[in-house]
């Protein structure tokens, strides 16, 4: 009998990379468009009378700048929706998995997050972010997958942002002062399939997963390799965090540890180079991204 899967966030970046892989199972994809998850009500007349064998929840508020001036509304979808769509299942051994991210942490830390490492968010969206986490943890079975810099198809992004604007200016300024992992859909949804897959053979214990794509580099690094992969001569200026006016303050740390999922899946996701690479080739050059 095929597996029941709920896919929050369907039609988002995530979402539309995941939808594809997990066609093998029985799955019902909602997005804003046909299911508010704010909603309670109208949440539970959609899901109807199904009894899920997991739940990916893809959905989410991710405007990290807007989320400042829109906080109630950052809360109403990454916290009090968390807390429908868990409230929504109806049967106890359905596993929960919740997208998270690397703005949980304020970036002070020198080394490497792990899973353990003390939370404490700087803005809105990492702080509702974290609410939505810890009711995901309050769920029997539950992964909390914290990720960052997501990139892909559908969906707004820093990859195709630097390449639309290198063919359209003649010098860019970007930070160099924040770190992390670039983190193509495709691949972080190839590693959520898999552990689909491992939790409908075995049990697998609750928690904590850092997965992005390997190895690290600053925003500047990261739009310094996208200009010259797409062939592009624009100039680019790398300049401080304190230079920009942004409302949301940004860790400069987002390094995280991926010890934790390579044990458990025994591989690790492509590097950020290789996925920016396939993107640009496969999309954004193709004008499909």
């Amino acid at each position: 009998m095929y597996k029941k899967i709920l896919i929050t966030g369907a039609k988002g970046m995530l979402g539309t990379a995941l939808c594809p892989l997990l066609e093998k199972y029985n799955i019902l994809s909602i997005d804003k468009d046909n299911c508010d998850i704010t909603d309670k009500s109208s949440l539970i007349n959609t899901i109807g009378d199904f009894e899920f064998d997991a739940v990916v929840h893809c959905a989410a508020y991710t405007n990290v700048d807007k989320a400042e001036e829109e906080s109630q509304n950052a809360f109403k979808v990454n916290t009090q929706g968390t807390a429908n769509v868990a409230c929504a299942l109806k049967s106890k051994d359905c596993l929960f998995i919740y997208i998270s991210t690397d703005y949980v942490f304020d970036g002070k830390k020198e080394s490497l997050y792990t899973e353990k490492d003390a939370t404490n968010p700087l803005g809105v969206y990492g702080k509702s972010k974290l609410e939505g986490e810890n009711i995901a943890s309050g769920i029997k079975k539950h992964l909390i997958i914290r990720t960052s810099w997501l990139f892909g198809p559908n969906g707004k992004n820093f990859v195709s942002t630097i390449a639309k604007a290198a063919k359209e200016k003649d010098a860019l300024s970007v930070v160099d002062d924040q770190t992390g992992s670039p983190t193509y859909t495709l691949d972080l949804a190839k590693a959520i399939s898999d552990i689909l897959d491992i939790h409908f053979k075995k049990t697998i214990e609750p928690g904590i997963y850092n997965i992005t794509n390997t190895g690290f580099c600053s925003w500047f690094e990261l739009a310094d390799y996208i200009v010259k992969e797409s062939g592009l001569k624009t100039t680019l200026k790398p300049i401080k965090s304190e230079q920009l006016t942004r409302p949301a303050k940004r860790p400069k740390n987002s390094m995280l540890s991926k010890e934790k999922f390579k044990n458990f899946l025994g591989y690790y996701l492509p590097t950020w180079q290789e996925a920016v690479s396939h993107y640009l080739k496969n999309y954004v050059l193709k004008g499909r991204g």
